[in-house]
């Protein structure tokens, strides 16, 4: 598997002299943003694309394309060469005791070999644990940082920065100056129901337990009837569906692809171990069809399974994904959901 890894590396490494370099998207003056559940916070660029989930995370992005590329890298797809950018992820952790080094194992999503030697770090005055990591795609390096602190015995911060095309150099110093800002996550506060005033409802977006029909392209499953579909942009698909309910991060997504050229699972499945960083394939059945699935991480802290069947011309692979501390509402209704799938 590291062999492969290092090989694929040195693959794309000899590739990037061919590939366009991405042109960065300079800092403006920063703002900060502070979560009114959790108190945590962070000061960042007020021209870079922030999205925030109250009570858990502020995820900012330099610009709207860098998006697309961060979620096919993450989740399997095909990668986008010449948009760089980065990422970075302000996350609260609800965690049940864990120690802080069992929380920096379960951070580190790619081959150990990647990484470097952890480093001892403050953030907001408390003891933090750095991660770093690099490795080459088609144009240039992808880097990254984690740090991660605990609060107390239930709720700890991840801080996560990521980089394309060499461009970690170029951000470094805003990232010293946003680490410098961040205040780490306090547990979640009681909010106390008043007369005429409306409490948000941090546990809506979980799955119901009432379930509904959904039809796609060939076939049909039951899904949480408080989910929606909406159509997911994926090269080279007849048809993809997305269907989730709130956080962006867990969902179901069915793509349906012609498989009339190529109809060979165990080959079809083999193609695709890379894309999972190697994950291992397990026989199991979807619809009455043979089908493979497997396990992986595509980003600290979110956990998935990927599963791949074939049905006369169609090839599908349902992908499913949720947040690690809230596997126990996500998983059930995800397994339900895939198990009652029926292919036409």
């Amino acid at each position: 598997m590291r062999n492969l890894f290092l090989f694929m590396c040195l693959c794309a490494f000899l590739a990037m002299g061919c590939q366009k370099k991405a042109e960065p998207i300079m800092p403006g003056p920063l703002k900060t943003h502070t979560d009114a559940s959790r108190s945590f916070s962070i000061a960042y660029p007020s021209n870079w694309k922030a999205r925030t989930q109250t009570g858990e995370r502020i995820t900012i992005h330099t610009a709207d394309n860098d998006k697309e590329r961060f979620a096919a890298l993450f989740n399997g797809k095909q990668e986008i060469p010449g948009i760089g950018g980065a990422r970075i992820t302000l996350l609260a952790l609800t965690h049940k005791g864990q120690t802080l080094d069992e929380l920096v194992s379960d951070a580190r999503i790619f081959d150990t070999v990647v990484y470097k030697k952890d480093e001892k770090v403050t953030i907001d005055g408390k003891e933090a644990v750095k991660l770093s990591f690099s490795f080459d795609l088609e144009d240039g390096k992808f880097e990254g940082e984690t740090y991660i602190s605990l609060t107390d015995s239930t709720t700890a911060t991840m801080l996560e920065f990521l980089t394309f095309s060499d461009l970690k150099t170029v951000y470094q110093p805003t990232f010293d100056q946003m680490i410098k800002s961040v205040k780490i996550a306090q547990p979640a506060k009681i909010v106390e129901r008043k007369v005429d005033t409306v409490v948000r409802d941090s546990t809506a977006h979980r799955p119901s337990a009432t379930t509904k029909s959904f039809v796609g392209n060939g076939y049909s499953l039951s899904i949480p009837d408080n989910f929606k579909a909406q159509n997911a942009k994926v090269a080279n698909t007849i048809d993809s569906k997305k269907l989730l309910n709130g956080p962006v991060d867990c969902f179901i997504q069915i793509d349906v692809f012609d498989a009339s050229k190529q109809n060979n699972l165990e080959k079809i499945v083999e193609q695709n171990k890379a894309a999972y960083k190697g994950a291992s394939a397990s026989g199991t059945t979807l619809g009455g069809a043979k089908a493979y699935v497997m396990s992986y991480a595509p980003a600290a802290n979110i956990q998935g399974r990927v599963y791949f069947t074939v049905k006369g011309n169609k090839m599908f692979r349902i992908t499913t994904s949720w947040f690690s501390p809230e596997k126990e509402f996500y998983m059930p209704a995800f397994d339900k959901a895939v198990n009652s799938i029926k292919l036409d």
